[in-house]
This record gives C-alpha cells, structure tokens and sequence, in this order.
C-alpha cells in the first residue's frame, strides 16, 4: 500500500501538535520577556491540562516502581558470542535460567549497534531448542534517548552550514549569533550541549520573530 500524505495525517493528532507549538512559543516569551513574566505559570499549567495533555497519570494510581540493579558486565555487544554471554548473566540475575524461567517477554533496551545485535543473535539462535535458548522470550528495543540523539545529529549534519554563514537559515548563522561554537564532529555530537545548543538557537529564532 502506497504511503501518501493523507494517510499520514490519519495518524498524527495536527490539532494536538498545533495547541503544542503555540505552547511553546508563549513559553520561550513568558520566560524571555519580563512585561509577560506573570503569566508563566498559566502556561506551565496549560501543558499540564487537557488539551494538550493526553493519557495522563492517575495521582491516586501512581506507586514506586521497585528497582533492582543488576551487577555489570565485561562483555562487550559488539562480538555476537560475548553479547550472547552477557545476556545470559543478566538473565541468571534475574532468576531466569534454561531450566527455570518465567515465560514472560524481558525487554531489553540498547542503542543502534546493541539492538542490531540483539537482532542478529536471535536470528542466529532460531534453531535452538525452546524459548530460553532461542532468546524468543527476548524483545529488544531501541532506547529513545538513542533515537534523539541520532536525530540531533542528523540535524546538524543537515543545517548548520559554514562557520559565520551569512545564510540565516542555518545553525551556523545563528550560532555565531548566539555565541555557540561550532562542535567538533557534527555527525556525532555530545547529546546534552547539542541539546542545549539546539534550543538556544530555537528561543532567539522565536524572540526574533517577534521582535
């Protein structure tokens, strides 16, 4: 079936997304702009009902969720074998071993090269006997973290142009502007001062905007 835009907008909530940006941009001037400073915590409390916001907690619903850490690994995830060991050991801290295991999924997050791996190794695993062995009771997922990080990067690569562009469409532009240095490597940034970084620009865009 062919992806056309219609069929995309079935799926993405464009009222949600449109109550969201305009959030945004009182935000970064409730924050920015001292005569509007007063009206900051009506908006910090517009994001927290609905509209915009969806599936929230339940205050009386919410409990601790217990957390118990598992001991590291020297085992690296880039060699199948070793990912296979390492894996196992965390499974045996959790009580979960080929003769006695819970027939439950275990998720198991990573970044890109980990969930690949996790991939491949069931893969290479299918013919094994039972779930344990074939790691079916395994799901890997790819960390969202991983997935903002690759993104941030990839915006970057894409719009930052020249050092000191006279193009202001570009992060180079604005980050002369703004006072931020070009990174090192822009196809693989530090997450949180790209981060950082990102927003800056963003906020000066929109107080420029209006002013």
């Amino acid at each position: 079936m062919a992806l056309t835009a219609e069929g995309i907008l079935r799926f993405v909530n464009t009222d949600h997304a449109r109550i969201v940006g305009a959030l945004h941009w009182l935000q970064i001037l409730t924050t920015y702009v001292p005569e509007l400073e007063d009206y900051k915590g009506s908006v910090q409390q517009m994001f927290l009902t609905k509209p915009p916001a969806t599936m929230r907690l339940d205050r009386d619903g919410v409990r601790k969720t217990i957390v118990h850490p598992l001991a590291t690994s020297g085992k690296s995830e880039t060699a199948t074998r070793e990912l296979k060991e390492g894996l196992l050991d965390f499974l045996e801290q959790m009580g979960q071993t080929p003769d006695d295991y819970q027939r439950r999924v275990v998720l198991a997050g990573g970044d890109g090269l980990t969930f690949e791996q996790m991939g491949n190794l069931k893969r290479l695993m299918q013919t094994q006997d039972g779930p344990f062995k074939t790691f079916e009771i395994l799901q890997p997922y790819l960390q969202l973290w991983h997935t903002e990080w690759t993104d941030l990067c990839q915006l970057f690569t894409a719009h930052f142009g020249e050092d000191q562009s006279a193009d202001p469409s570009t992060l180079g532009h604005s980050s002369a502007k703004t006072g931020f240095k070009r990174p090192a490597n822009l196809a693989k940034i530090d997450y949180y001062p790209g981060s950082h970084h990102l927003y800056r620009v963003f906020d000066a865009r929109v107080l420029d905007c209006w002013r």
